[in-house]
């Protein structure tokens, strides 16, 4: 079970990797008026960056069996659905290559299996005598 667990951290991680290198399916023109306030969809990028940022710090510590990663690695999952969700309400996610929003989707399973995997039992016991 162990191993399974490494697996669909490792899967994840790449997947949501492959994901973000694709190109887009079409592009995205933006237009910026300097005289208003700037537009909702500038505050996606810091927020993607600072999810990104949380899952490889999260599956580093996941993958050295670190409790505090189980914690961390279901903030990441719950941030990057949401920020995934801003991004289609947006308009933005819609000019994701199809591809890469599958792999988004099957990085987002993996990662909440993985998560669920952490608490069997045989899992569970490398958490709790991890130094």
């Amino acid at each position: 079970m162990v191993l399974v667990f490494r697996i669909l951290v490792v899967f994840s991680v790449a997947a949501l990797g492959v994901a973000v290198f694709l190109p887009l399916a079409h592009p995205v023109l933006v237009h910026v008026n300097l005289n208003e306030s700037p537009p909702s969809f500038l505050w996606l990028g810091p927020a993607l960056l600072f999810v990104t940022v949380a899952v490889l710090i999260a599956a580093v510590a996941l993958l050295f069996f670190r409790r505090w990663g189980q914690w961390l690695g279901a903030f990441a999952l719950l941030a990057g659905i949401a920020a995934y969700w801003c991004a289609l309400t947006i308009g933005f996610g819609t000019a994701l290559a199809t591809s890469a929003q599958v792999l988004m989707v099957l990085s987002a399973l993996a990662w909440l299996a993985c998560l669920l995997v952490s608490l069997h039992p045989t899992v569970a016991a490398r958490f709790r005598h991890a130094h």
